[in-house]
C-alpha cells in the first residue's frame, strides 16, 4: 500500500509474531492481490544481520541495497536477482519446524531455523554501525546474567553486543559464507577520514566487545542462543572472536585500499602517518611481515624527506624497533633503539622525555639479553634525568628505580639492590599506599634481595 510507510510492516511483524513475508502475504490476501504479491518473493541468498536497537529503517534499507549490490557482484553473472533474509524481521520463519513458534519464545525450532538460514544463504551482510563513539545499551537481558544487570555504555558496532547477531554471523562464517560489511550513512561518509586519522580507535572499538556484554531480545531466547553458541568452535568466546577477527580483517583491507589511493594522489615518496597505525593493527592481528614492511618504508621515507635526526623520523624508527622486539628480534631492536637514543640526545637533549623513555626501553632490552652492565648504566642515566624532568615521586621515575634494583640484584649486588628497592618502595608507599600492585611488587623485590 503506497500510503503506508515500510515501518508499518516492521511494526506488524513485531506485534503479531509473524515474519515479514507472512505479514506481507496476509495483507495481500486481505486485499485480494495474493498472486501479484507472491511474484515479489524469491529465495533469499543473503543473510542481513543488524542490531534492531541501533539501526533505523532508512539506514537498514540503504545498507541492504548496497549489500545486495556487493553480493550480486561477487556471485555468478547468470544468477537471478538477489533477495535477503533480514534477521530482524524474521519472527516465525519456518512454521513447519514448529507451528507454535512465535517471536521471543526461542526453543529448538529457533536454533534449527538459524542453522537452516546459515546453510542456505551464500553470504552474510553485517550492519556494522556505529564504528566510533559511545552509545547507551538498551534495557535488555544479558546472555550471561550479571550482578550489575543495568546496561551501560558500549562502543563500536552494535551488532557485536547482540548475542543473536554474533551467533548468526559466526555460524554463516563457519559455513564458509562470504561477508559484506555495510554501514549507516554517516559512517559510510566518514569512513575514509576515520581510516586515515582514527584507525587505531576504530580497531579498539571492534576489539572492545566482550561476551559478558552480549544481550538478548528477551530472556526466553537464552536457552536457544546459548545452545547455538555452545556448538560454535570455542563457544561464545570463539564465536565473538571469529566475528571480531573478520571485522578487523575488513578494517585493515579498507585501510590498505585507502592508503594506496592516498599514495597515488599525494605521491608514493611522502611519509604517511597512517602506515604506522595500519602496521600496529596488522601486528596485533598476527600479520607481522606486512607490518614490518610498512614500518621500514615509513622510516625510510621520513629519513629521506625530514632527515635522520628529525623527531618524526626517530618515532618511526622506534615504532619499527618496538615491533621487532615484540617478535623476539632483540638484537635488531636493540640496534634501532640505540640509534634512536643517540639521535634524540643530539637533537632534543638527553633530559627530554622522549630521550629518557627511549633510554629506559633500551635498558630493558639489554637486561632481557643478559647485558646487565650496560643496562645498569643506562638505568642510572635515565633515573638522573627523570628525577629532574618528572620529579622523584613520578610513576615513571619509581618504575625505573625498581628496574635498576632488579638489574643490580641480578648482578649479585644485593646490598645495593636493597637500597634501590627501598627508595622505590618509599615512593610507592607515599604515592599509592601499601596495597597497590606496584607497592606490593616492589615489596616482594626487596624481600627477595
Amino acid at each position: 500500500n503506497p500510503n503506508r510507510p515500510p515501518v508499518v510492516l516492521a511494526s506488524l511483524t513485531a506485534h503479531t509474531g509473524l515474519s515479514l513475508v507472512e505479514s506481507c502475504m496476509m495483507i495481500a490476501r486481505k486485499q485480494k492481490v495474493e498472486a501479484q504479491a507472491a511474484a515479489l518473493f524469491r529465495p533469499s541468498r543473503s543473510l542481513f544481520v543488524c542490531s534492531e536497537d541501533y539501526v533505523c529503517v532508512s539506514d537498514l534499507i540503504d545498507s541492504l541495497r548496497f549489500g545486495l549490490y556487493k553480493a550480486a557482484d561477487a556471485a555468478a553473472p547468470s544468477e537471478t536477482p538477489r533477495a535477503a533474509w533480514v534477521q530482524a524481521f524474521c519472527a516465525s520463519p519456518a512454521d513447519e519446524l514448529d507451528p507454535g513458534l512465535r517471536r521471543g519464545e526461542g526453543g529448538a525450532a529457533d536454533t534449527a531455523v538459524r542453522a537452516l538460514v546459515a546453510a542456505s544463504c551464500d553470504d552474510v551482510i553485517l550492519f556494522a554501525s556505529p564504528l566510533l563513539g559511545a552509545w547507551q545499551q538498551p534495557a535488555d537481558p544479558f546472555l550471561r546474567p550479571r550482578t550489575d544487570a543495568a546496561p551501560g555504555e558500549a562502543t563500536g558496532p552494535a551488532a557485536l553486543t547482540r548475542a543473536g547477531c554474533v551467533l548468526a554471523v559466526s555460524h554463516a562464517l563457519s559455513c564458509g559464507k562470504r561477508l559484506h560489511i555495510e554501514l549507516a550513512g554517516h559512517d559510510r561518509d566518514d569512513l575514509s577520514a576515520n581510516l586515515e586519522g582514527r584507525l587505531l580507535e576504530l580497531d579498539d572499538c571492534i576489539h572492545a566487545a566482550k561476551v559478558d556484554g552480549l544481550q538478548l531480545d528477551s530472556a526466553a531466547q537464552r536457552a536457544s542462543i546459548e545452545a547455538g553458541l555452545d556448538n560454535c568452535e570455542g563457544g561464545a568466546e570463539g564465536a565473538l572472536a571469529l566475528v571480531q577477527r573478520t571485522l578487523r580483517g575488513w578494517l585493515t583491507s579498507e585501510a590498505a585500499v585507502l592508503m594506496k589511493e592516498i599514495e597515488a594522489s599525494r605521491g608514493p615518496g611522502l611519509p604517511l602517518p597512517m602506515r604506522d597505525s595500519l602496521a600496529k593493527v596488522l601486528t596485533s592481528a598476527g600479520h607481522e611481515g606486512e607490518a614490518e614492511a610498512l614500518l621500514v618504508l615509513e622510516a625510510t621515507l621520513r629519513e629521506k624527506v625530514l632527515g635522520g635526526n628529525h623527531v618524526e623520523t626517530l618515532a618511526a624508527v622506534t615504532n619499527l624497533a618496538r615491533m621487532l622486539a615484540s617478535q623476539g628480534q632483540l638484537p635488531e631492536a636493540t640496534n634501532l633503539y640505540r640509534h634512536a637514543m643517540s639521535e634524540y640526545s643530539k637533537s632534543i637533549g638527553i633530559e627530554s622525555p622522549l630521550t629518557l623513555r627511549t633510554t629506559v626501553t633500551l635498558a630493558e632490552l639489554l637486561a632481557e639479553q643478559g647485558l646487565t652492565d650496560e643496562a645498569a648504566t643506562l638505568y642510572r642515566s635515565a633515573l638522573s634525568g627523570m628525577e629532574k624532568a618528572f620529579g622523584p615521586a613520578h610513576p615513571q621515575t619509581l618504575q625505573t628505580t625498581d628496574h635498576l634494583g632488579m638489574v643490580l640484584a641480578e648482578q649479585g649486588k644485593r646490598a645495593l639492590a636493597s637500597s634501590v628497592f627501598k627508595r622505590a618502595l618509599d615512593g610507592y608507599m607515599a604515592a599509592y599506599g601499601p596495597k597497590h600492585p606496584e607497592t606490593l611488587g616492589t615489596m616482594s623485590n626487596l624481600a627477595n634481595a
